[in-house]
């Protein structure tokens, strides 16, 4: 019961020190999209990590959703853990305390980047690790659908020499896959990896996939689709289709797809394919490429890209507004969608939260004040030509990270900036016809 009190009088403290007052869903447009947002939830704040926290993850399942993150200062000597706590479909917190998902008192092993996926009554949450002190290794451990973790010691998804890291997880009607990009003895470049993860715990051996850096990977019912990011800012990255044993089809090759380096977000829509969206470009001095956009890509089922989708023409200027584009920035650069999005499908249509920025400085290229928006799209069209503000406050609102029961509820936890430290929000959504 202490520990419970003690728990509960630190979000309060963080609720007051915020602010949280502030209108749910206000900002500066009004929108037309049939999505109620509710009030802010601070889910971690103070502590261990009240100088640093961050990068948010969230999955659906049992009823709640579990909700994990960076807990402490990232990079060696930092002390940063994984930790989680579950959320009701009504935003309250339902953990007395925040689950350890791998205890380890040495501040020389961090622990980040978190990934979630539920299948049948167990989530699986992935990360990478420097626990053997010398390079990462991904790990995970799976915790209960009431909140038990249960594994006392991580499973070992991808361990061994040189750096195996930023895991992304899916899963299936019968357990998990997981995929990592990792470096080969004497070759200077990722390669990109998967593995079954049962619900046992039982890990398979991997197999290579053929992309990298930077994975993501959502299955749509069928197959599982894996995404890569780009290896420099002007290339493009790549997708392919993965069968349930997380490798290629025989003789199917990877496509293009518009990724800008590695910010980008992918979904499935279930039985029709997958939803991949990014950023355009960012801010530059030149106004060189026209202006920042957040983009949507429909791939279908089939492992192709939605031939109905209208492709971007050449450099569009800040009058254009393409159809498969949610959010795009205006000629003063007063707002500038970049960066970290996320989306899921809330059994109807897809919905999509990203960043949107203000760009300040001499020559106006220097981002600022990030905020998060949201739409629903139809595959790879937007449903309104007004986004909905999510988190649109004077503080820093960013990482955001969305699921969904798929059936109109759906929680977004994202990153917040507060004096010098970054709490841990949550918001709750309802999506209508």
């Amino acid at each position: 019961m202490k520990t419970r009190c003690l728990f509960a009088c630190a979000l309060s403290a963080c609720a007051a020190l915020l602010g949280l007052a502030r209108a749910a869903g206000s900002g500066p447009e009004a929108s037309d999209l049939p999505v109620t947002v509710g009030p802010e939830v601070v889910i971690a704040g103070g502590g261990l990590g009240e100088n640093s926290r961050g990068t948010p993850a969230v999955a659906f399942g049992g009823g709640s959703y579990l909700v994990a993150w960076r807990e402490g200062w990232e990079g060696k000597n930092g002390g940063a853990r994984i930790r989680g706590v579950r959320v009701g479909p009504d935003g309250k917190v339902l953990d007395p305390r925040p689950i350890e998902l791998a205890e380890n008192a040495d501040r020389d092993a961090p622990q980040e980047r978190p990934r979630i996926a539920f299948c049948k009554g167990t989530f699986l949450v992935v990360w990478h690790d420097l626990r053997n002190g010398a390079d990462y290794d991904v790990l995970a451990a799976r915790v209960s659908a009431k909140g038990r973790r249960l594994d006392d010691t991580p499973i070992k998804v991808a361990v061994g020499p040189h750096n195996q890291a930023l895991p992304d997880v899916a899963s299936d009607d019968v357990g998990f896959l997981v995929v990592w990009q990792g470096f080969v003895e004497a070759d200077r470049s990722f390669h990109g990896y998967s593995t079954r993860v049962g619900l046992d715990g039982k890990v398979a051996p991997p197999a290579e996939v053929g992309l990298a850096p930077c994975l993501r990977v959502a299955f749509d019912g069928a197959h599982f689709l894996v995404a890569c990011g780009s290896r420099g800012f002007w290339l493009t990255g790549d997708v392919r289709r993965l069968g349930r044993d997380g490798r290629p089809p025989p003789g199917e090759k990877p496509f293009r797809a518009a990724v800008r380096v590695g910010l980008y977000s992918l979904s499935a829509v279930p039985g029709k394919g997958w939803l991949l969206v990014t950023h355009r470009n960012r801010p530059n001095a030149w106004g060189w490429g026209g202006p920042g956009a957040m983009r949507c890509f429909f791939i279908l089922s089939a492992g192709k890209m939605d031939p109905s989708m209208e492709k971007e023409k050449g450099y569009p200027g800040y009058d254009t507004f393409e159809p498969n584009w949610l959010d795009y920035a205006t000629k003063d650069r007063q707002r500038w969608p970049h960066g970290l999005s996320a989306s899921a499908w809330d059994g109807r249509q897809s919905v999509v939260v990203w960043q949107r920025y203000r760009c300040v400085g001499e020559k106006r290229s220097t981002l600022a004040n990030s905020d998060i928006f949201l739409s629903r799209t139809d595959r790879w069209k937007r449903q309104s030509d007004s986004p909905l503000a999510v988190a649109a406050g004077d503080a820093e609102e960013s990482a955001p990270d969305l699921a969904s029961d798929g059936a109109g509820n759906l929680l977004c936890v994202y990153e917040k900036e507060v004096g010098p430290g970054t709490v841990i929000c949550a918001r709750t959504l309802r999506s209508a016809d």
